[in-house]
């Protein structure tokens, strides 16, 4: 036993049986040799205290988030070491995964971005412990240093275990169990069904027991009387339940990288109960049974069928295999068993990882993370009424990986390609509808929400609700009458769509204009990209920085991106300032992708114009990155194109590439002249620009550095996050806030109709109403420990809310005199 007590905190972002076997466990392995260990969840601000007397900080399974980076600084000079038992790390094989690939809609959603927030955690811990040999050698993969340390049986386990057993009745006939654990495992069971039939119809009295969430193979269909299908329990009662069973089964797909990670848990609990275990050959399995001595491993149908018929038939041989485990288990599965190599384990760590550096102060990590607190314990769904181009991914699934940063559930739904009900919406605190037309079904909808307490807010990124701008929109010039109508109408229903909401969120603060001028509030959170884009162009921009500086000579390639066929008078304003460019320097050539009307004007130089199709949005960045720089003209003077967005900006900067752009409010907040690209906003102007990007090489690729730096810091979802956090709050507030003024005018209302008791009402009310005020103080309390940022806010925030609680209990109050001295008329 060592002499150094260790000090080690466990932060965990996964509940359940994960949390138990490579957490609890672990802590009890230390505290069995003497150290002190802790466990906190994910969202428990306690842990910033407990890391700053930690030796050892074990992150199991987080997701990356603003309390991730909280946790990172506090763990300053300590090892931080992720913890995991399952292949979440590898952000290549999410789609493969069983729990994302067997699962749909909202929980699809849930557990692919749960799995993706893993690998950046991963990433940026100094070590990884992980279950199994096959999970090591995915970890080295990444260059990561990593260490095996096997799952093992609580003691509470071997107890209920040891109870089951003693109480385990003889039964009559054989039954196989099969018991999958929380999560679906449907896949697994398929494997095996066609033995399982062929068993369980040579052998009438055989019997079949599931346990968990699984859903019966069809191929079973024809002995679906021999099956007993049992719900999920709680874990202190497994054992009883595996105990009906005489054999269990532990199939998996060997083929499958995900699967092939997994530990040999199955076996170990079944071999807790002394019942032998059929199981298919992953390193696990293979590591720990061995091949008819304490288990059998069947990796084809024909040795399933053989193994499970020889132990269905032999009741000494199960008992013989069954015992073997249990004693197996004992030596080499158990807390105290494993205790000692685990305290080796985290003392070379220690050891090996651990500085000097100096500790930060707590209470300000602690304040940070309680703040970002607030609002987690709300969820967000969002509706996109728009799939086409790439508005609904900007304006809705990049937000959900922005909400994750808070640990905020959110789910999306493409209105006309995924059907939803409105029951399943509601169980959602907040809903976001991104350009959609209204109808009856999203007026019962917005009311639905309503009328449960939910704020719905409306989104855009395009001026698409002023039906007497459709002039401007230069893509509907050409279409037919019916088609322009049709048009009118769907710009109309967003408009009513919008008035029925609550509030706005709009990219920009030209369109937050338009929606204020119709006495509407509007919310400015400016579009970001997403961490696929980002890992996706990640190698890319570095390949294209590592290159040498041009010559002044060589080969330009200028790039316009166009994205949507709406931006053919957009391209007008850099016409002629191109068309000089390309006459006086014959070795520049313009490379179109997407859609777009030349004039004719361009037909003197036609064999250097390059047309190129669309790309998906991941893809896009390939495109961009083969340009020496990229264009974004827009017409200056249009409003629909004044309440564009940066989005040109950020694919560009997301590569190093950088952007000549019209100066619409977007593209001036994004971009700084000189510096980080460069704005144009005449023909003078666009031809300067245009001659120096050309004729100086250097420039561009301090501009592309630059803009690559910039959309780092600036437009990740991390960057976002706070931005769209802050926003929802304001919402949330606005419209608890109108909530309170409506509750209090019903209760008006009702005091006019019984003067007799309304003065007890009014005065319920005003107490109620100074309880709530309180709590809403707390609240700025709470904010006002945070930096200076937030103070501020706080500081506005308590003064709007003070001046609303003054004027609503002036008016009450004076509600109130009036009625007593009806009151006192009356009565006299």
């Amino acid at each position: 036993m060592s002499q150094r007590q260790l000090n080690v905190v466990f932060w965990s972002g996964c509940g359940g049986e994960t949390q138990r076997y490579r957490c609890q466990h672990a802590i009890d392995q230390l505290k069995h040799r003497g150290h002190k260990a802790q466990l906190f969840n994910q969202t428990d601000s306690a842990v910033i205290s407990a890391i700053a007397t930690a030796d050892l900080v074990i992150a199991h399974r987080p997701k990356a988030s603003h309390f991730w980076e909280t946790v990172k600084q506090a763990a300053a000079g300590k090892p931080l070491v992720y913890e995991t038992d399952d292949l979440l790390f590898d952000p290549r094989l999410v789609d493969s995964m069983p729990i994302v690939a067997e699962s749909t809609g909202f929980e699809r959603q849930f557990w692919r971005a749960y799995v993706l927030g893993n690998g950046p955690v991963f990433e940026q811990c100094q070590a990884a412990i992980v279950s199994t040999t096959p999970l090591a050698e995915a970890a080295k993969a990444f260059d990561k240093p990593v260490w095996t340390h096997r799952n093992v049986l609580g003691d509470d386990w071997l107890r209920w275990c040891e109870a089951a057993y003693q109480a385990r009745e003889a039964h009559e006939h054989v039954t196989i169990g099969y018991f999958s654990g929380t999560f679906s495992h449907d896949a697994d069971l398929r494997l095996i069904a066609p033995s399982l039939l062929s068993l369980l119809q040579q052998n009438p009295k055989l019997r079949l027991v599931l346990g968990g969430k699984i859903t019966l193979p069809e191929v079973l269909a024809p002995v679906a009387a021999q099956i007993e299908q049992l719900p999920f329990v709680p874990l202190e009662e497994l054992p009883s339940l595996m105990a009906q069973a005489d054999i269990i089964l532990a199939p998996l797909d060997v083929e499958n990288a995900f699967t092939r990670c997994r530990s040999e848990l199955k076996y170990l609990e079944a071999a807790a109960l002394r019942l032998p275990v059929v199981a298919s050959p992953i390193p696990a399995f293979a590591a720990a049974i061995s091949h008819g001595n304490n288990g059998f491993l069947a990796a084809t149908e024909a040795e399933w069928t053989s193994h499970l018929r020889s132990l269905v038939a032999d009741a000494g041989l199960r008992q013989k295999l069954g015992q073997a485990a249990y004693e197996h288990v004992q030596r080499h599965y158990t807390i105290a068993a494993a205790a000692a190599e685990y305290e080796a384990l985290l003392l070379m760590i220690i050891q090996r990882f651990a500085t000097n550096a100096i500790q930060p102060a707590s209470q300000p990590l602690i304040s940070q993370f309680q703040r970002d607190l607030y609002f987690t314990d709300r969820s967000v769904h969002m509706i996109t009424g728009c799939d086409i181009g790439n508005a609904g991914n900007y304006r809705c699934r990049h937000r959900q990986e922005q909400l994750e940063w808070f640990e905020m559930y959110s789910g999306v739904t493409s209105l006309y390609n995924e059907p939803f009900k409105i029951a399943d919406s509601v169980k959602f605190g907040i809903l976001i509808l991104h350009r959609v037309a209204l109808d009856s079904n999203i007026e019962a909808l917005i009311n639905a929400h309503q009328a449960l307490g939910h704020p719905v807010i409306f989104d855009t990124d395009d001026l698409v609700f002023r039906t007497d701008l459709l002039h401007y929109i230069d893509a509907i010039k050409d279409w037919p009458a019916d088609e322009v109508a049709l048009y009118r109408d769907g710009v109309e229903r967003y408009r009513k769509t919008m008035l029925l909401c609550d509030a706005v969120i709009v990219s920009t603060e030209p369109l937050a204009e338009q929606v204020r001028a119709l006495d509407l509030n509007a919310y400015v959170v400016r579009n970001a990209l997403s961490q696929n884009q980002i890992n996706y162009a990640a190698p890319i921009a570095t390949q294209r920085q590592a290159k040498p500086v041009a010559q002044a000579n060589d080969q330009v390639i200028i790039g316009y991106f166009s994205g949507t066929a709406t931006h053919n008078r957009d391209f007008e304003q850099v016409e002629t300032a191109l068309l000089h460019i390309l006459a006086k320097h014959e070795h520049v050539r313009l490379r179109i992708v997407g859609p777009l009307q030349l004039s004719p004007a361009f037909d003197a130089v036609a064999a250097r114009i390059e047309r190129r199709d669309l790309v998906p949005l991941e893809q896009l960045a390939d495109e961009i990155a083969a340009v020496d720089f990229a264009l974004a003209p827009l017409e200056l003077d249009n409003p629909f194109c004044q309440s564009k967005s940066e989005v040109k900006y950020m694919e560009a900067g997301l590569v190093g590439v950088p952007l000549i752009a019209t100066p619409i409010e977007a593209f001036t907040h994004a971009i700084t002249h000189g510096v980080n690209g460069m704005l144009a906003a005449n023909e003078a102007e666009w031809i300067a620009a245009l001659e120096a990007m050309v004729t100086d090489p250097a420039l561009r690729q301090r501009l592309g550095r630059e803009a690559l730096a910039d959309v780092y810091e600036r437009y990740t979802p991390k960057a976002r996050s706070r931005e769209l956090h802050n926003a929802l709050i304001q919402v949330w507030v606005m419209y608890a806030r109108q909530m309170s003024l409506i509750k209090s005018n019903a209760l008006l209302l009702g005091a006019n109709k019984s003067l007799s008791n309304g003065t007890e009402v009014l005065v319920m009310h005003i107490d109620g109403l100074i309880t709530s005020n309180q709590d809403l103080h707390y609240r700025v309390q709470e904010l006002e420990r945070g930096n200076a940022e937030a103070k501020a806010y706080a500081h506005q925030l308590e003064i709007q809310l003070q001046n609303i609680a003054n004027g609503m209990l002036m008016q009450l109050s004076g509600k109130a005199k009036g009625l007593l001295k009806r009151l006192v008329n009356r009565k006299g």
